[in-house]
């Protein structure tokens, strides 16, 4: 939580003699908000938003008040100050500041910085939205706003289109395509949260005349462990299945196993984003990203 000391400016409040009592003038200090640090980096905190009613120049302290062993605080008469850690250093610091406008002094201002390890960090969920059918001539609008965590940045990107021309889309929650030529388009979106990516989320939109109304084969991850994934598509027709591309860029058609080839067993020892495809006789495929983290 973080921790802020709070005043009230009173101006033009008559006392009972007649005088009245002047508005504070003192600066005030503002630290930024509470923050997360994965040991080992480094964050830059911003006093830059401090403010003095009289619009003086301001000189600035940021000060640790606690912090585990390995924090260090460099630049500590700035406006931005660096908070580094070492690969060591877990725990939570604690860092003041202080503005002056010459005269005075501001109370402090606290914030508090959270250092935990790589693996304690979450990631953010990418939700690129659900596969559609759409009209020649129709505008697409990709819509990221159901993806999970607390995400600053939305990427798309054209992963296939019929003629192999691959549009170039704006950064943003949400996109607008248009004049998309009829064929299946598969588009991913990769979300991220400071820094931290998501595994790629896919929909797929098939361009028609007429818009259609097919189901497509929607694919869930059943299980996902050191070299193994087995994937499942909903359909009741035969299934074809692609291995889209690899952490290396290869690429390949596989075999599904049971009912109309529905299932998916694929082994790999290759860490990293593997993209797969199951698509029907009719031309309608869903694509799913399985990120492998095989344990040495």
């Amino acid at each position: 939580m973080r921790c802020a000391l709070l005043f009230l400016s009173l101006s033009g409040l008559a006392c009972g003699d007649g005088e009245t009592l002047i508005a504070n003038r003192s600066p005030q200090a503002f630290a930024g908000f509470d923050q997360v640090l994965v040991q080992g980096g480094s964050l830059l905190l911003d006093g830059s938003n401090s403010f003095d009613p009289d619009d003086n120049g301001l000189t600035y302290r940021w000060s640790l008040i606690s912090a585990p062993t390995g924090v260090t605080l460099s630049g500590d008469d700035e406006a931005q100050a660096e908070l580094s850690t070492t690969a060591q250093t877990q725990g939570t610091a604690i860092v003041a500041l202080e503005v002056s406008d010459g005269p005075t002094w501001s109370f402090p201002d606290w914030l508090q910085v959270r250092i935990i390890a790589q693996s304690e960090r979450a990631r953010p969920v990418a939700n690129a939205g659900f596969n559609r059918h759409m009209r020649s001539g129709e505008p697409v609008i990709l819509d990221g706003d159901a993806s999970q965590g607390s995400v600053d940045t939305y990427r798309w990107v054209h992963l296939r289109s019929p003629d192999g021309d691959h549009r170039v889309i704006p950064d943003g929650v949400t996109a607008l395509v248009s004049d998309l030529e009829v064929g299946l388009h598969v588009f991913g979106l990769s979300v991220a949260q400071s820094g931290r990516w998501s595994v790629m989320d896919c929909v797929s939109i098939m361009v028609s005349p007429d818009g259609g109304q097919t189901a497509f084969p929607e694919v869930t991850v059943e299980q996902q462990s050191d070299g193994l994934i087995t994937l499942a598509a909903a359909s009741d027709t035969q299934v074809s299945w692609a291995l889209v591309s690899d952490p290396e860029g290869a690429s390949t058609q596989l075999d599904g196993i049971g009912d109309n080839g529905t299932r998916l067993e694929y082994r790999s020892n290759a860490n990293g984003t593997h993209l797969f495809s199951a698509t029907l006789a009719n031309g309608l495929s869903d694509w799913v990203a399985v990120e492998l983290e095989n344990t040495p």
